[in-house]
Formats: structure tokens, C-alpha cells, sequence
């Protein structure tokens, strides 16, 4: 018989940081929770700052500064993407996660003192802005998802992005009124940097009690990410990151080609589509494989792209969303989860970082992509979104094809892993995401799970409906 004192208090410590505390683990606990706040609120104030293009045109710049203001700053997060996730793996995520949305506020308020559109300020600051926005979802991300297996990363990534589905419905509306009605667009940096402060407590809130011992290792974050890392995720996640990204830049310029001025009607239906879509299917990431669920949700976004060539009104945009929604729903934490959960427990925030990095350069290339691909269409004579569409269309099914061709299988999380039947619900999970010899000290030889050798198999030690994990 185990006590239920201090072992029980070691495993449940160590065991998902979003589950209660209790002798039964319900997920979706309070941890969770605290951080879907948090990440809820960073997703309205960054949605609220999509009227940055009007601040920097009343400080006297055009598109073409807006262009490269925005440019470099992506440019720059992914250059801190990689030591923001060995920062979280070797100091703890929540650390990382809350310095960062300190530093996002700060931002924010620093560019109330911005005057000049060709200065190094605003440069340094939009930098400083996508490095901090880098650093939040990633270590909010990897906080969440810590110990968790490929399928249930998957879920809880989902569940955690329903958030901010909801912040771009509270945040784009939040955006136009303060430009719109308050007639002061650079309030939305005040309401952006406040926002940020009150999500820095619930995140605080979220890790208080968490402890993690720093990582000592001589590995390099290069030899780490040659030794992990697979190419087939790197190129979906690129591939993601053009399909994600291009409506948002080029659709209001597309549909003003078709005679509609107004595609707000595009986002109220993709968002709310994706929040559904993420809560109904949350469970399937458990019962199918991920490398059919990201290609499948892949092929649902190059459908949307399609459905947009035939669009004909306002009204015609509903369905296309209803496809993006889906697509984006299923797709985002199928390819993050596929990447990252190849990296090992203590280097879960690299792998989480990587992924991220890779959608990040498929907006960055995909823009310029379909620019080319615009400007080579009129060029020729051709219709110019409809060629845009379709091409783009034939380089993502092509990198869908390319990653169901050479992708590995998902790794489980602790393979040859058997729990005996009877083991209890809290001490299941410990085991899952202890290394085997603090499992042992905590639980003791009558409950461990065993490890067993690959040859055998699980059933020839455990015959009787043993729990694999």
C-alpha cells in the first residue's frame, strides 16, 4: 500500500502541469486554465495591434516602410526562436513565458515615443515586439504541452488555441473601434502593453509551485537539433506557414479585384469555425494517425485557396472560411506536436521552437512567393489571383506529398513503457513523464512500471490487458 503523503505529493508535482491536484487527475485543471487566460488576453492585444499599418502611416511612412518595418521584425523573431526554446528548456518555460510578456509590454509602450518612420526606433522596437511575441507562444506552448505524448500535445495545443481564435474576434473589433470611434490609434499600444501586464499575472499564477531543476548539458542547441529533428516536419511546417498565411495579406487585395470591399465576413466565420471544430474533434488526435491528420488538414487549406478563385460576393467568402476554419482547427497542433514530441522531455521547448520557426519562414517566404507569382501572371496576360491561387496551390500539395513520403512515424512518448493494471490514475500519469528512476523511488518496487526489452513485447510480460504507453 502506498502512502498518499509525500510520494503521492512528488508525483503529482511532477506530473501535468495542467491537471489538479487530487488523487484523481482530471485535465483541464486550474494550471490550465490560468494560461488559457493569459494566452487569451496576449491574443487581443496582439489583435488589437493589427491597426498598426494606420500608426505608421500617421507618423508620415506608406506601405513601402510598413513593408519593411514588419519584415525585419519577423526576420528577427526567428532569430531568437532557437535560443528561446533552449532558454525555456534549461531555465524552465514559465520563466521564459513571463519575461517575454514583459517585454512585449515594454514594447508597447516604448513606440508611444516612436515620431519617425525611418528611424532606428521603430525598427528596434517592432524587433523587440516579434522577438517577445516569439517568446510567448513558445514557452506558453511548451508549458502547457510538457510531458505530454504526441496525441495528447496535440490536444492540449488545440485546446490552448482555441484562445486565440477568440482574441482575434475581441481584438480585430477592439482595433477598430479604438481607431475608428476614439479617432487616437496609438492608444491601441497603450491597451496592447496593459492587456500584456494583466496576462503576466495569470501566468504567474499558472506556475506558481512549479519547480525545474536547470538542465546541465554540454550539447550545443545545433547538435540538438541534428540529432532530433526530422526534415519532413521542417517542410510541412514551412508549407503550413504559407497556406496559414496568405489570406490575411493578399485577401483584401483579391477580393477588392472581385468588387467586394468588405471581408470581415471571411474572419467572423473562420474563427468561430476553428474554436467549434478545435472543442468537437479534440479527441481524434488520440485515435488517428497525426501524419494523416496534418495532411488531411493540409489538403482542407489548399481546398479554401481553391474555393476562393470562385468567389463572387461578400456572401461567397462563408465558405471558404467554414474550410480554412476546419483545416486550420485540425492542422496547426497536428504538425507542432509531430516535430516537437521527437525531441526528448528535457528539450521539449527547442522542438516546440523549431516548428514554430519553420511556419514563421513559410509566411515569410510564402509573400514574397506569391508576389513573384502576381507580378509574373500580369506580366503574361494571365488572371492574376486565379494564377497566384492555383500555383501556390501546386507548391502546397506538392510539400504535403514530399512529408507523407518521408515522415517517420510519431515517437511515443516512453516506448516499451507497461503499467500494470491496478496502478493508480495519479501514479499513471507520474509515470509517464518521470525519467524510470524517480519513478521508482517515488512509487516503489510494488507499483513501478516495468521496462521491458524490445524483443519480447509488452504482452509476453504483461499479458492481461496491460496499459501501453
Amino acid at each position: 500500500m502506498i502512502s498518499l503523503t509525500s510520494r503521492e505529493h512528488f508525483a503529482r508535482s511532477r506530473s501535468f502541469l495542467f491537471f489538479e491536484e487530487g488523487p484523481t487527475l482530471r485535465p483541464y485543471g486550474l494550471r490550465f486554465w490560468l494560461a488559457y487566460v493569459a494566452n487569451f488576453l496576449v491574443c487581443v492585444a496582439t489583435n488589437t495591434l493589427v491597426r498598426y499599418a494606420d500608426f505608421v502611416r500617421e507618423i508620415g511612412g506608406s506601405s513601402w516602410e510598413l513593408g519593411w518595418i514588419v519584415g525585419l521584425g519577423t526576420l528577427g523573431s526567428l532569430g531568437v526562436r532557437f535560443f528561446l526554446g533552449r532558454a525555456a528548456d534549461r531555465h524552465g518555460a514559465e520563466k521564459v513565458w513571463i519575461a517575454s510578456l514583459i517585454l512585449f509590454a515594454l514594447a508597447c509602450f516604448a513606440h508611444l515615443g516612436v515620431n519617425n518612420p525611418h528611424g532606428f526606433g521603430i525598427y528596434f522596437w517592432r524587433l523587440v515586439f516579434s522577438a517577445a511575441l516569439a517568446g510567448i507562444m513558445g514557452a506558453s506552448t511548451t508549458f502547457i504541452s510538457r510531458g505530454a505524448g504526441p496525441q495528447r500535445m496535440a490536444e492540449l495545443i488545440g485546446m490552448l488555441g482555441t484562445s486565440g481564435f477568440l482574441g482575434v474576434i475581441v481584438g480585430t473589433q477592439m482595433g477598430d473601434f479604438i481607431a475608428v470611434n476614439i479617432h487616437n490609434v496609438r492608444l491601441i499600444f497603450v491597451v496592447g502593453g496593459a492587456l500584456t501586464l494583466v496576462a503576466g499575472c495569470f501566468a504567474w499564477a499558472a506556475s506558481v509551485g512549479i519547480e525545474q531543476a536547470p538542465i546541465r548539458t554540454r550539447a550545443s542547441a545545433s547538435r540538438v537539433l541534428r540529432r532530433f529533428s526530422h526534415h519532413s516536419f521542417i517542410i510541412l511546417g514551412v508549407v503550413m506557414g504559407m497556406g496559414l498565411g496568405l489570406p490575411p495579406v493578399f485577401l483584401p487585395a483579391m477580393a477588392h479585384s472581385w468588387g467586394v470591399e468588405r471581408i470581415g465576413l471571411f474572419f467572423a466565420v473562420y474563427a468561430p469555425v476553428a474554436v467549434i471544430t478545435r472543442v468537437v474533434t479534440r479527441g481524434i488526435f488520440t485515435r488517428y494517425d497525426l501524419r494523416l491528420l496534418a495532411a488531411g488538414s493540409m489538403m482542407a487549406i489548399v481546398l479554401g485557396h481553391l474555393l476562393l478563385i470562385v468567389v463572387q460576393s461578400e456572401w461567397g467568402l462563408v465558405i471558404p472560411a467554414v474550410v480554412f476554419g476546419v483545416g486550420h482547427a485540425i492542422l496547426y497542433p497536428s504538425v507542432v506536436s509531430l516535430g516537437a514530441t521527437r525531441f526528448p522531455e528535457r528539450c521539449r521547448g527547442l522542438g516546440t521552437n523549431l516548428m514554430m520557426a519553420a511556419s514563421d519562414l513559410g509566411v515569410v517566404s510564402g509573400g514574397p512567393l506569391a508576389a513573384v507569382l502576381l507580378a509574373t501572371a500580369a506580366r503574361f496576360g494571365l488572371p492574376q489571383y486565379p494564377t497566384m491561387v492555383g500555383s501556390m496551390s501546386i507548391v502546397l500539395t506538392l510539400g504535403t506529398i514530399v512529408f507523407l513520403a518521408t515522415a517517420p512515424r510519431p515517437r511515443s512518448r516512453r516506448s516499451g513503457l507497461v503499467i500494470k493494471r491496478g496502478t493508480p490514475a495519479w501514479a499513471q500519469e507520474a509515470a509517464t513523464s518521470l525519467p524510470a528512476a524517480q519513478v521508482f523511488s517515488a512509487f516503489g518496487s510494488d507499483k513501478i512500471p516495468t521496462r521491458i526489452p524490445r524483443s519480447e513485447g509488452p504482452k509476453s510480460v504483461v499479458p492481461e490487458k496491460a496499459l501501453t504507453v
